[in-house]
């Protein structure tokens, strides 16, 4: 989806060589929370973002969480009224799981109750002029599976280095490997290494340990998704 088509995009605009992950969106009627990483190699650039962000008449409050080496943690609260898009996923019932987004375009993975909202809410899209491609669809067991994968905060990628890395012996004492073996196996520069381990270990912590979505080693909702579009 391109960031035009709906506020939220517009409002968290990046210009290229900037990334955004949605880390954490907490719904709550007209005025909704969220967690959000700037990715850029540029400080300036991210600075400039934050800036240009907390001006926006719909952001009602913009705060720095973290700063890491080439990542911004952002926490954000703002007015859904103009966001027809999240407006939208609301009234079908969804539930985002995750978001990503570049210069170019968003992708989302959204969650509904029922086959029923997952039709409504693409021809709300297409009745508003949203457009929109959808990359799959899966259903109940599948998208229980997925949840669980992503109940700690990790991507695919960070997982899989993350993974690899404990096999490898990196976190071993004395380390059986370095982040240059990871990345000849993965595939990847060392550098993007480093940063999948990094936030890897950090998405963990933050979902394990600080916010509560673990108790007692259990999920803390069961999700009753039945289809799911990504």
């Amino acid at each position: 989806m391109r960031p035009t088509e709906f506020d939220l995009g517009r409002i968290l605009r990046v210009e290229e060589g900037m990334t955004i992950d949605l880390e954490t969106y907490v719904p709550s009627g007209d005025r909704s929370g969220l967690f959000f990483s700037i990715v850029s190699d540029s400080p300036t650039n991210r600075t400039a973002f934050v800036e240009r962000v907390r001006t926006h008449p719909s952001v009602s409050d913009l705060e720095t969480v973290d700063v890491f080496e080439n990542r911004t943690l952002i926490g954000m609260e703002w007015d859904i009224r103009s966001d027809y898009l999240f407006q939208t996923v609301q009234a079908c019932d969804g539930r985002i799981l995750c978001v990503s987004g570049t210069a170019d375009e968003w992708e989302f993975a959204i969650q509904f109750p029922s086959h029923d909202g997952m039709v409504q809410f693409r021809e709300y899209c297409e009745a508003h002029g949203i457009a929109f491609t959808v990359l799959r669809i899966y259903h109940l067991r599948e998208s229980r599976m997925r949840a669980e994968q992503r109940l700690f905060g990790l991507t695919d990628a960070q997982r899989e280095a993350l993974c690899l890395a404990v096999e490898k012996g990196y976190y071993d004492i004395p380390r059986q490997c370095s982040t240059s073996d990871l990345a000849a196996e993965l595939g990847v520069s060392d550098q993007a290494v480093s940063e999948r381990l990094r936030r890897g270990v950090a998405n963990f912590i933050h979902h394990t340990f600080l916010d509560g979505t673990i108790v007692n080693g259990e999920p803390a909702d069961e999700d009753p998704a039945e289809d799911s579009a990504e």
